[in-house]
């Protein structure tokens, strides 16, 4: 009991000086601003989570949709907020998060050129002491900028590529010529050899929007950590991985780079399909400093160790494809001007300001992932055919903000009505319906709608009286509130001391854009 008491007055003291340090300590409280932007990140991370959950059920579209959702809470969020640093630091991490979880998704489609764990086909030694032969006879009618081993293993590849998977090297060899020029161009600049042109065959048999099950993408495969070391962006709207020219500008420096570390090209390339970390630590355990100490090794996956001699293979093969029966035509090359023009901007208006068809706008710039260009940039330089008038860029540029952006497409979910889809964007039922030609309000999950550009809307029941709008109260506990310019919902919610998350429950709102001519139901308590 004595013990009981002792402990006690022990816990008293401990909690009087611990009220004390309190009162001591001063509590800097957060600003409105940042109660914003934390409100912001709250809303964005739950909408994040529902998007994965949806992936995970197999709800793709809605997954999709949701991740819209998340990155628009941060670009419909209020001017006044867009310039603090921890606004730009939370719509950074969203728009990541955003990406990775749409990266984890999308199908793999590995080349047909890139043969892994398939084991290759036999080959007898006569046959590929045949192989042999006649390859080492033309090869020194031609010079190689990379040297050229022909054994056993570069003789298989031969075989499969001449055999099997001829087709296959055909279609790449015809798509090629799309960018063959301009990558020549680009490794002749960083005064690398012309073979590495050699590699997109590899990695994507030159499809621009390939995407390995490793999450690789682009004509060079980069995978998104060494894709933004290099200097391309990948996020929520973009991914350069599929701009065929930034692509290669990266690709040229990271192999000027490997090949420096290592100078050797068959280790440097090992190090462009495996990593640098895997190169360097089968070279420390292996008596070697070859690739070919290493291909004969446990330390190499089976797609490395097959990788350098497919690379040879498919040198040998393009550098004289009729040699092997293939005759196939290039695609002629892929002209282009480029213009700088403001952004945002919808890609279907600049298609029709330019003259073009959306489609062609898009095969030119494959890197937007979104059918409008970044809203983190003021500036974008689009890829557009070369017989553009200049009058038409020139009125594209000079093309007013209002007018860039007119309007964008939502996937109704289930439980969506017309009058809920129309608050989540700002506009009039009836300018939906006008825009879908809908005759009643009857929509159907899974359909595709036209939301035309956001603007002032009014909300609740009203009738016209004298050309103006009289809105009739719900009841006496409740009333409308007009959004005032320069409004945000936090700013409301702390006049009427009301949590944003009701403000929004009542209205139906999803994110946290409000428009000045708003009107917003309130309760009062």
């Amino acid at each position: 009991m004595r013990n009981f008491k002792l402990l006690l007055i022990l816990v008293f003291l401990l909690i009087g000086g611990g009220c004390q340090y309190l009162q001591k300590t001063d509590i800097v409280p957060r600003s409105p601003k940042e109660d914003t932007i934390e409100t912001l990140l709250s809303d964005a991370k739950e909408m994040l989570g529902k998007a994965q959950r949806a992936f995970s059920d197999g709800k793709i579209e809605e997954g999709r949709e949701l991740l819209d959702d998340a990155v628009n809470v941060f670009i419909d969020a209020p001017e006044e907020i867009k310039s603090e640093v921890k606004y730009r630091e939370y719509f950074t991490l969203i728009v990541n998060k955003a990406a990775d979880i749409e990266d984890s998704v999308e199908e793999g489609n590995n080349s047909d050129l890139l043969i892994g764990n398939t084991p290759l086909p036999s080959i007898t030694r006569k046959e590929a002491q045949k192989i042999k032969e006649e390859v080492e006879e033309e090869s020194k009618k031609i010079k190689y900028g990379i040297p050229v081993v022909i054994n056993d293993y570069v003789t298989k590849f031969i075989k499969v590529y001449t055999g099997k998977r001829k087709e296959s090297l055909e279609i790449g060899i015809k798509r090629s010529g799309k960018y063959l020029p301009m990558i020549l161009k680009i490794l002749k600049k960083y005064e690398l050899p012309e073979e590495l042109s050699v590699l997109p065959l590899l990695e994507s048999n030159y499809k621009i929007k390939a995407v390995s099950r490793a999450r690789a993408k682009g004509l060079w495969q980069f995978m998104r950590g060494t894709a933004l070391l290099f200097g391309l962006r990948a996020n929520w709207w973009i991914d350069e991985r599929y701009n065929p020219e930034k692509a290669t500008e990266a690709a040229a420096k990271l192999l000027k780079h490997l090949y420096k570390k290592y100078n050797d090209w068959y280790l440097a390339l090992a190090a462009y399909d495996a990593g640098e970390g895997k190169v360097d630590r089968a070279l420390r355990r292996v008596r070697g400093n070859t690739f070919w100490d290493l291909q004969r090794t446990r330390h190499l996956k089976r797609e490395t160790k097959n990788y350098i001699p497919a690379f040879i293979a498919l040198v040998i093969i393009t550098k004289d494809p009729e040699r092997f029966n293939i005759k196939v035509d290039r695609d002629p090359p892929l002209r282009y001007k480029k213009i700088v023009v403001p952004s945002p901007i919808d890609l279907r208006i600049a298609a029709k300001r330019l003259g073009i068809s959306y489609y062609t706008l898009k095969q030119y710039n494959p890197e937007l992932l979104r059918p409008i260009t970044p809203y983190f940039l003021r500036r974008y330089e689009l890829k557009v055919p070369p017989s553009i008038p200049d009058e038409k860029v020139f009125s594209l540029k000079k093309l007013p903000v209002k007018k860039r952006i007119k309007w964008i497409e939502h996937r109704i979910r289930r439980g969506e009505s017309l009058y809920y889809i129309a608050r989540k964007y700002g506009v009039s039922v009836s300018s939906i319906k006008s825009y879908n030609n809908l005759r009643s309000n009857l929509i159907r999950p899974g359909r595709i709608l036209l939301i035309p550009a956001p603007g002032t809307v009014s909300y609740g029941t009203r009738t016209k009286r004298k050309n103006r709008i009289v809105y009739k109260k719900l009841n006496k506990k409740s009333f409308f509130y007009k959004v005032k310019k320069g409004d945000t919902l936090y700013k409301i919610s702390r006049e009427y001391n009301i949590p944003v998350k009701k403000i929004k429950q009542w209205n139906h709102l999803r994110g946290n854009r409000i428009f000045p001519g708003d009107k917003l139901i309130i309760y009062r308590g």
